[in-house]
């Protein structure tokens, strides 16, 4: 399993972990920014909801797109 979901099973997953609440932090900060320039959403429009969970934790349904996720993961968490 580490070596087809290494940002699950591996060495390096509670780094991407840690990385993913800090840029859940940054986003939640940024949202909060625009809403206080902008105000909420009017109503009938829609509010904005995060992705950001489902991108990182979900491979893409291709090989193709697993293949990009897969190098650009151990790019940027290289093996110890």
């Amino acid at each position: 399993m580490p070596k087809a979901e290494p940002h699950i099973f591996g060495p390096h997953s509670h780094q991407y972990f840690l990385d993913t609440l800090e840029m859940e932090r940054e986003q939640n900060e940024r949202e909060a920014a625009l809403q206080s320039v902008y105000g909420p959403p009017k109503p009938g429009e829609p509010e904005f909801i995060s992705t950001l969970w489902t991108d990182r934790y979900y491979l893409p349904p291709t090989a193709e797109g697993r293949r990009i996720f897969l190098k650009w993961f151990h790019e940027k968490y290289p093996r110890p």
